[in-house]
């Protein structure tokens, strides 16, 4: 737990703004780094506008090739910004800063790193396939709709209360389990929550109506495509090393288990031994 902090009171409106602060300062001393990453979601972001052109006529694209394609998309993207997220999560805790773009798929901690995401990204998918499914009759249309939100709470749940399982993997900490991550964060999860809107909320004011300004024609055009593809990836990486730096925070402030599978009292965040 950080020095002065109270436990289960981590301020939510505090630390979101703390870690949009970390954001910032991540950007600002790993310039390369998020330049690596800015260059490749820019890249990503322009394919994605080539084969996806349009908003309105992906609304009459069958579900399941909509859900496919975006399921293999934020796969590949999270196995790209994997790197930037471990900075991140080491520059918080560690105090590390690196320009080098580490994408090291033989390495341990980078493999844990990303199948936990990805396992994330499977679970969240899963309300958007049932809702796909419900295609007939007007009652298995409502319940497999009952289905998908009671589905959608639950994995929230599960999510949230795993969050800081990305920091502690980011640094190797000793208990880096699921359930160590969900004992750490008993009786935190609405806190936790709430700090997570609070983290979120920023870039989606930003990116929401900047979308629909931007790609929903005839506004723009082609240039609104190009506009939207060059901000979108640099409001991408700071939401990123925000949401990253907010579960670090978290991290500190709950983490005992994660740190020192054996139980008691929290254990200081040090760097493991080489």
């Amino acid at each position: 737990m950080a020095e002065g902090q109270i436990e289960g009171k981590l301020p939510i409106i505090g630390t979101a703004v703390t870690a949009w602060g970390d954001a910032f300062r991540a950007v600002s001393t790993m310039p390369v780094l998020a330049g690596i990453v800015f260059a490749i979601l820019l890249v990503l972001g322009g394919v994605n506008l080539l084969l996806m052109p349009d908003p309105l006529k992906l609304a009459q694209t069958s579900m399941p090739f909509i859900q496919v394609v975006t399921l293999i998309t934020t796969i590949v993207t999270s196995f790209l910004l994997a790197p930037l997220a471990i900075a991140v999560h080491r520059m918080v805790l560690l105090g590390e800063t690196t320009d080098r773009y580490a994408l090291d798929p033989s390495s341990p901690r980078y493999l844990r790193f990303v199948g936990f995401g990805i396992l994330v990204t499977v679970l969240w998918s899963l309300p958007n396939a049932l809702t796909s499914l419900s295609k007939g009759s007007e009652t298995v249309s409502t319940v497999m709709g009952v289905v998908s939100f009671v589905l959608v709470i639950v994995i929230a749940i599960v999510t949230l209360r795993r969050l800081i399982l990305f920091p502690a993997i980011a640094v190797d900490a000793a208990g880096a389990t699921w359930s160590n991550a969900r004992n750490d964060t008993k009786g935190h999860s609405w806190r936790v929550l709430f700090i997570f809107i609070c983290t979120l909320l920023p870039m989606t004011i930003v990116s929401m109506p900047l979308t629909f300004i931007l790609l929903v024609p005839p506004r723009f055009g082609e240039a609104g495509k190009i506009v939207f593809a060059v901000l979108s990836p640099a409001i991408h990486i700071v939401g990123l090393c925000a949401l990253a730096a907010m579960a670090s925070h978290l991290y500190k402030a709950y983490a005992s288990r994660l740190i020192d599978p054996r139980g008691g009292a929290a254990a200081p965040v040090t760097a493991p031994a080489a």
